[in-house]
């Protein structure tokens, strides 16, 4: 009798199990893409940020210049 109860409800868990892993897997793969896009901002050199401050007009060109100065020294 046991060999039955094992067969009737091992026929929905089975099936079940493999759906959750699915969905772990599939949340595992769109939440490491999050990170590759964190990760991306962080490779910004302090020149790219200096130079985009320039371009906004947040400092003026001598502060550019000296900054600049001292990022490459």
């Amino acid at each position: 009798m046991s060999s039955d109860c094992f067969f009737m409800y091992g026929l929905w868990f089975f099936p079940l199990l493999g759906f959750i892993l699915m969905l772990v897997l599939i949340y595992m793969m769109f939440s490491r893409g999050n990170v590759k896009s964190v990760n991306h901002i962080n490779n910004t050199s302090a020149l790219d940020i200096l130079k985009k401050g320039y371009a906004k007009g947040e400092i003026t060109k001598e502060e550019f210049l000296d900054m600049k100065k001292e990022i490459n020294s």
